[in-house]
């Protein structure tokens, strides 16, 4: 038999051996249940294990599942610090509501000094919570009185938020500075309460918005030229809500403002349109030329 399987003497005493071996175990496996049971099961064990492709197919699987969640967990999270932020300005919509309510459907009057000149102090009885100063989306307040787009104004009197009023609803009894008494709107009972801003998305606490209030150069601008000027509405004009802001209105309406929609907003009382085109009297900025980054926006 060996000499017809081609196999040397050597080799055929080896197999020899090795059938003995083998069948002494299984008859001892046989001998003894627990042992049979035992190595049954375990020559009928199949051998397990990962391969090299099937893992790196596993890794693949990992990365492109990664690549689906990680930007839309982040849209899901900025989504929700928009409504965040809105559930922030209907508060807001409420406290001021609240004092207007308490004064004859009229607003505070500005003052000359620092710390009153603002909303922060009339309206200090009517919130509790400071939270609600911020956005969600800048609660980090700045060395500084101005804010970015993705910081708040900081260290106002130990105050600090990401919201500014509009100074044109103040009940002036007299001009302040450059901003003459008659513009502003003073109280709540006017037609158009919708198309007026009240409080938004600011990089400064409060501020007199002016038709020829040119537009930042460039995008989250930082300069002295948005910064320093109280008439200024690039102070508003920062993509902090894929390019709008939050605001709230003197109907107490919260709404999305498109950047290019801050110049087409009632601010004060002079703001006019035309009664026959519906077309606000003021040129709009030059967007080639004043915003290049705002020019292909469609509000």
């Amino acid at each position: 038999m060996a000499k017809s399987r081609g196999l040397a003497p050597l080799e055929v005493s080896r197999i020899l051996t090795l059938d003995c071996r083998q069948t002494s175990v299984v008859r001892q496996v046989r001998k003894v249940p627990e042992l049979r049971v035992g190595f049954l099961r375990r020559m009928a064990k199949p051998i397990t294990g990962f391969t090299l492709i099937e893992l790196l197919v596993v890794i693949a699987i990992i990365v492109l599942l990664m690549a689906i969640l990680i930007p839309a967990l982040q849209r899901a999270r900025t989504q929700a610090k928009d409504i965040l932020c809105q559930s922030n300005l209907h508060q807001w919509g409420a406290i001021f509501a609240m004092y207007a309510d308490s004064n004859n459907d009229h607003f505070f009057e500005p003052s000359t000094t620092w710390r009153n000149n603002h909303w922060i102090e009339p309206l200090r009885p009517y919130y509790k919570n400071p939270k609600i100063l911020c956005c969600p989306e800048a609660t980090k307040p700045t060395e500084g009185i101005w804010g970015e787009t993705f910081k708040a104004w900081g260290h106002l009197n130990g105050d600090c938020g990401s919201y500014g009023a509009n100074r044109w609803v103040y009940n002036a009894r007299r001009d302040v500075s450059r901003f003459p008494a008659d513009r502003h709107w003073k109280t709540l009972n006017i037609k158009g309460s919708a198309d007026v801003p009240l409080f938004l998305d600011s990089r400064k606490c409060g501020f007199y918005a002016l038709h020829v209030d040119p537009p930042p150069y460039i995008e989250d601008d930082r300069s002295n030229s948005v910064a320093t000027s109280s008439g200024r509405l690039g102070l508003l004009c920062i993509n902090r809500h894929h390019r709008t802001i939050n605001g709230v209105f003197l109907d107490f309406s919260v709404k999305k403002v498109g950047l290019k929609q801050l110049w087409e907003l009632d601010w004060h009382r002079d703001w006019y349109r035309n009664p026959e085109t519906g077309i606000y009297d003021s040129n709009p900025p030059i967007w080639e030329v004043e915003a290049p980054w705002m020019k292909d926006l469609s509000r």
